[in-house]
């Protein structure tokens, strides 16, 4: 749910746009879906305020980049990343969203917000 310029996102705040909180405040009253394509998403090694904690599942390297495939709870992520040698299956990580690029989805009817 938008509240202020955040989205509550499974107890971590990420920030939104202006623009999106003014749609959700007019279009919508409760819960939304947030989507973002992969590559918009960037993974850290390490916490920072606003990044979603994520288990590392699949990690498919694709030439200069990787798609990296994670557990947030029981929701399936996939990041498309620049390749990190140092990334392992099995651990834990953190993903930072580019606020600009966040989309909100209607939950029944999947409209875009």
């Amino acid at each position: 749910m938008a509240q202020g310029s955040t989205a509550l996102v499974k107890n971590t705040h990420l920030d939104v746009s202006d623009r999106l909180t003014r749609s959700v405040n007019e279009k919508a009253s409760r819960d939304v879906v947030l989507g973002i394509r992969p590559e918009y998403v960037s993974i850290r090694l390490t916490e920072a305020p606003g990044t979603l904690p994520v288990k590392v599942r699949v990690i498919e390297p694709v030439g200069s980049e990787m798609i990296v495939h994670a557990n947030l709870d029981e929701q399936e992520v996939v990041v498309r990343d620049e390749v990190n040698p140092s990334l392992r299956v099995g651990q834990r990580v953190w993903l930072e969203v580019s606020r600009d690029r966040i989309l909100l989805f209607d939950p029944d009817s999947e409209e875009l917000l």
